[in-house]
């Protein structure tokens, strides 16, 4: 027998029901991995969910005290008012930069963001993924990949089924 789906607005709710939702959403955004965030016209952080506490180092409570500036100090002032501008005319942005933490140190996010309006105030919703190992493991890659087309050794790699994934130009002058 097929599940009936429903879209959320096709359910009659009673009050109690709608309260529920809201405790079930905010509680779902509360336990994501990435960071959320969502920021006021001013730039303001109006919210942050668990995740952008851990990231930064800061509480929540602290983090709705703060401008977004105060953790992306190295961000442009004139293109975050860009991307705002952009953002208002339905304009998604996808960017990496680098976030700073309570305790100085840096790291790097990969962003995702645009404005929704509520109540007809405009909001910025972010969420905010650290990508500083994806990065490291990229940079070790290329440094391996260098290395290896820039040894005077021969150097072949194999897949399981014995055919060739790789071989270095020293290995390929030798032939």
């Amino acid at each position: 027998m097929p599940v009936e789906r429903f879209a959320p607005c096709e359910l009659p709710l009673g009050i109690e029901e709608h309260g529920r939702r809201l405790e079930y959403l905010a509680h779902l955004i509360d336990h994501v991995t990435d960071a959320v965030y969502v920021f006021n016209s001013e730039r303001k952080i109006i919210y942050a969910n668990n995740a952008a506490a851990v990231q930064s180092g800061y509480s929540r409570a602290e983090l709705m005290t703060m401008c977004i500036a105060a953790i992306d100090p190295g961000f442009p002032a004139e293109r975050r008012r860009e991307l705002w501008e952009e953002a208002r005319a339905g304009k998604r942005h996808f960017f990496e930069t680098e976030h700073t933490r309570k305790d100085g140190s840096t790291f790097t996010v990969e962003i995702s963001h645009g404005i929704t309006c509520f109540d007809g105030v405009a909001y910025t919703s972010t969420l905010v993924r650290d990508i500083s190992g994806r990065k490291l493991a990229q940079r070790r890659r290329e440094e391996l990949l260098f290395a290896m087309e820039n040894s005077i050794d021969a150097i072949y790699l194999y897949h399981r089924d014995g055919s060739f994934r790789y071989v270095s130009e020293s290995a390929c002058r030798m032939l």
